[in-house]
C-alpha cells in the first residue's frame, strides 16, 4: 500500500509544480484503481488508501485542465496518454471542431507506427505519437511527408 501511495504522490506533486502534463505510464489509472480494489486495507492503512483515492482524483482533474489548455494554444500534448486521457482528447477535439465558425482543410491521419519527436517540412514538431493515433494536419506538404515515408495514412 505504501509504494504505491508514493507513487501516486509523486506523481501528484510533478503535476501540481508543472503547468505542463508530465509522462505517465498509460496505465497508471487502472494500475492504482486495481490495487486499490483488490486490497481490503487494514483498519492503520485506511486513511492512507482514502488520501490516495483524493490525490489520484486529484491528478486526473488537474490533467483534464492541462488537455484543455494543450488544445486551447492548438498544441499536441506529450504522448503516450493513458487510454481515458485519450479519449478525452479525442472527444474535446471533435466538440472544438464542430464549435470551430471558420473550418480550415484539415486531413485526419492515421500513424502507423511509433513516432519520436520529428521536425516536418513546415517547421512544426510532431510527436511522440503512437501507433494507431489519430492526428489532422494542415499542411499538405507535412500530410505528402507523413504518407511518402510511411509514417501515416489517411483515415
Amino acid at each position: 500500500m505504501e509504494e504505491i501511495s508514493e507513487t501516486v504522490w509523486v506523481v501528484w506533486q510533478k503535476e501540481k509544480q508543472s503547468s505542463k502534463l508530465q509522462q505517465i505510464p498509460k496505465t497508471f489509472y487502472d494500475d492504482v484503481i486495481e490495487y486499490l480494489s483488490k486490497t481490503p486495507p487494514t483498519e492503520s492503512q485506511k486513511t492512507t488508501q482514502e488520501n490516495t483515492q483524493r490525490l489520484l482524483t486529484n491528478i486526473h482533474e488537474r490533467r483534464k485542465q492541462k488537455l484543455m489548455a494543450y488544445l486551447a494554444y492548438n498544441q499536441q500534448p506529450p504522448q503516450p496518454l493513458p487510454p481515458k486521457e485519450e479519449a478525452l482528447l479525442t472527444s474535446l477535439q471533435s466538440v472544438l471542431e464542430e464549435d470551430k465558425i471558420f473550418k480550415t482543410n484539415k486531413t485526419q491521419m492515421v500513424v502507423t507506427q511509433e513516432i519520436p519527436k520529428i521536425i516536418l517540412p513546415s517547421g512544426n514538431e510532431l510527436g511522440p505519437l503512437s501507433k494507431n493515433q489519430i492526428i489532422t494536419t494542415q499542411n499538405k506538404k507535412d500530410e505528402e511527408f507523413l504518407i511518402s515515408n510511411n509514417l501515416c495514412k489517411l483515415e
